[in-house]
């Protein structure tokens, strides 16, 4: 006699669905199942009271806080963190409580404060749902500091707190420190090319057709035969600045070349500054039906006879040392020599007055940034990165404000506004599924499998020429089989005892013959068919057990 169990043993279903199966019955692959094994591997495990149980009987303070509250004795000098609420404690089940409140030993306090932060909540509704059901001595303190040294929270908030601004004071003379920049392009036709002397603000601007050093050089060399050779110069990262024909020309002339921090235009100011005016102007003219090119000098001959604001003189007066005539009437008269100085201090007064109200406006402060901190560095934000990349830098080198982290060969330098500063975790706080005490791994050795099933996608000649000559196709000799063992342990990690993470593996490298004999030769039970649904040849393990 036979029942219904005897037909579904000797025909189990079928396991090929289509792509409706799929969707109505929401069928998982194996490589879904197995990662969704490994991720709730990583979770959290709840604390239950069984746990707490066993951390208090194994807790010596715990012991001791437990022998004075059964014996309605005053606290001990020893636990004196318990002190302020000893009157409210009870000893019940074997666990000590504070009214609703659990008690919590100091071993098992990281991994409460992980689980109440599982959501990634800020520090007050962390605290919160603490509060609700547990508690423990500096509870606030360590949830404050457990929240500041989480990493995903750290890369997932965008703010960062504002740097005090550093001012450029004046240099000693004029034309020695210069800012350059790009502006455009202008209608899809042309860039303006800006140079501004950091000491008088003296403005120098060219029509170029590109950003190419070749339509930049004719420019510099104009600019040097009128002013002078300077010092230094400051760019930004882009093209042509940091390239190798920029860096022949400043070495030729004997400038210092000194990029700003990357991704940081505040650094460049002095040039940003002005290209912010020259785009007022551009739409100006066009609003007034004027070519911006014809009336680029007659601007720039206002621009260099207006006082500046941080000077108050003029550009070109502060470069050269006299005043420039315009179509204003005026009277000119001699300068005196030792107005520079006064210069010198209503600048630097001017710039200080501009950090104070800079520093107070946008709540900056400072902060401290050492060697071998770890930082995250800010990245474009899209809707799947964060405004900080996740992966710490570690710092190398602190210049002012700007910061050079390295991560593996990877280094980056940016300013201190654009980084933010992991702050160190105490060992006492790290939960046991960070630090790897308790952390359950899935062990693939002790898995029994059955069967090893390698889909490889295949050009369709060759599985035509595997159809038409299957037995040359393990028709190889000893050292070309040796060879692609090594290759084939090399490429996919499968050792003779076939210890894959899973009973279903995809092969991605391209379609080869070769591979087919490795599989052939590291067992010779393989064999091989097609796969009728798809363009794949299927290599099964052959099994002795039928039922199986």
């Amino acid at each position: 006699m036979t029942t219904p169990c005897d037909y579904g043993s000797r025909h189990p279903p079928v396991t090929e669905f289509t792509d409706r199966n799929i969707q109505d019955w929401a069928v998982e692959s194996g490589n879904e199942i197995l990662i969704n094994r490994v991720i709730e591997d990583l979770l959290p495990q709840a604390v239950t009271l069984v746990m707490l149980q066993s951390e208090i009987a194994k807790d010596p303070t715990m012991i001791q806080l437990k022998e004075d509250i059964v014996t309605n004795k005053y606290c001990r000098n020893s636990l004196s963190q318990f002190k302020k609420v000893f009157a409210e404690l009870s000893f019940i089940n074997s666990i000590i409580v504070r009214g609703e409140q659990v008690i919590i030993p100091k071993s098992m306090e990281a991994d409460i404060i992980g689980i109440a932060h599982e959501g990634h909540a800020g520090t007050d509704k962390t605290l919160n749902l603490l509060r609700q059901t547990c508690w423990f001595p500096a509870m606030a303190q360590k949830v404050k500091l457990f929240v500041q040294s989480c990493l995903p929270c750290n890369a997932a908030i965008p703010n960062v707190t504002p740097q005090p601004l550093q001012p450029n004071l004046l240099p000693d003379r004029p034309w020695q420190c210069l800012h350059a920049d790009f502006k455009g392009p202008i209608g899809s036709k042309y860039y303006l090319h800006v140079i501004i002397d950091q000491y008088s603000k003296y403005p120098e601007v060219d029509i170029v057709k590109s950003t190419s050093f070749a339509a930049l050089e004719p420019c510099l060399d104009r600019i040097i035969a009128s002013h002078g050779i300077p010092e230094r110069i400051s760019t930004d990262n882009g093209s042509p600045y940091f390239g190798h024909e920029m860096a022949e020309y400043t070495k030729r002339n004997g400038i210092k070349h000194d990029p700003v921090t990357p991704e940081d235009p505040q650094s460049n100011g002095f040039a940003e500054s002005f290209v912010k005016l020259l785009c007022k102007f551009l739409h100006t003219k066009i609003i007034e039906g004027q070519d911006p090119k014809k009336e680029l000098q007659n601007y720039l001959l206002l621009y260099r006879a207006t006082p500046h604001s941080s000077t108050g003189k003029s550009p070109a007066e502060m470069l050269n040392g006299h005043k420039i005539k315009t179509k204003l009437p005026q009277v000119f008269s001699s300068a005196e020599s030792q107005e520079k100085q006064k210069i010198r201090q209503y600048h630097n007064e001017k710039k200080l007055q501009q950090k104070t109200y800079f520093d107070r406006r946008r709540n900056a402060k400072n902060t401290p940034v050492n060697h071998g901190d770890k930082v995250l560095i800010r990245q474009k934000k899209t809707t799947v990165n964060s405004p900080f990349d996740p992966k710490p830098y570690k710092v190398i080198k602190v210049v002012g404000n700007r910061v050079t982290a390295e991560r593996g060969e990877s280094k980056r330098t940016r300013d201190k506004n654009y980084i933010k500063v992991l702050k160190p975790r105490p060992e006492e706080l790290i939960p046991s599924w960070e630090n790897g005490n308790n952390a359950q791994r899935t062990n693939y050795n002790d898995l029994d499998i059955e069967g090893i099933n390698i889909y490889k996608e295949i050009l369709p000649q060759d599985i035509e020429e595997v159809e038409e000559q299957p037995n040359s196709l393990f028709a190889i000799d000893e050292e070309e089989e040796n060879r692609m063992n090594e290759m084939f342990q090399n490429i996919y990690s499968i050792n003779n005892t076939h210890d894959i993470p899973s009973q279903c593996s995809t092969v991605t490298e391209s379609p080869s013959k070769r591979v087919l004999r490795a599989l052939r030769s590291h067992n010779k039970n393989l064999t091989w068919n097609k796969n009728m649904n798809s363009e794949n040849v299927i290599i099964e393990q052959s099994n002795d057990n039928a039922d199986k």
